[in-house]
């Protein structure tokens, strides 16, 4: 009989019982009249942006990009993580973050419930970056056709 060590892994998190999307977005009104983003990130995506994580970067990709979301560790950052709620759970208790986006004139003014998005992981200009997909909703009709005729190519 072989005597090695068979190394073990920890169970996946599931916060809450129920296994949560890593990353979520939604469009709300806030204020009565301005929509804004939100999106929620587990917090073992964020460890892997750097490590304590407290404030990020945000930016809107522009061009065959615009459909994105760029997201990066940085402790001068303009956005905070934030802890999101969870039912019945203190906001420190979900493992996961929350940032709140600005209102943005070219998005529509619907209302986005949750849902799962996209994303990825990227080392970019040597530091991982998180890359989101917005939903198809907020995509302007160009980038919409643009996104179609690439699919078809």
């Amino acid at each position: 009989m072989s005597s090695e060590w068979e190394e073990l892994q920890p169970p996946a998190k599931h916060y809450g019982g129920a296994e949560k999307p890593p990353v979520r977005f939604s469009l709300t009104k806030a204020n009565g009249t301005q929509f804004r983003g939100r999106i929620l990130i587990m917090q073992d995506l964020i460890d892997q942006l750097g490590d304590d994580v407290k404030r990020v970067t945000v930016r809107l990709g522009t061009g065959e990009l615009t459909h994105q979301l760029r997201i990066d560790a940085n402790p001068d950052g303009k956005f905070e993580l934030s802890n999101a709620g969870g039912a019945g759970r203190k906001k420190s208790q979900t493992g996961v973050k929350r940032v709140v986006l600005p209102f943005i004139e070219k998005w529509p003014r619907i209302k986005i419930e949750v849902r799962e998005v996209k994303w990825a992981i990227r080392a970019i200009a040597g530091k991982n970056v998180l890359i989101i997909d917005l939903p198809v909703e907020i995509w302007s009709p160009q980038d919409r056709a643009r996104a179609e005729r690439r699919a078809l190519a």
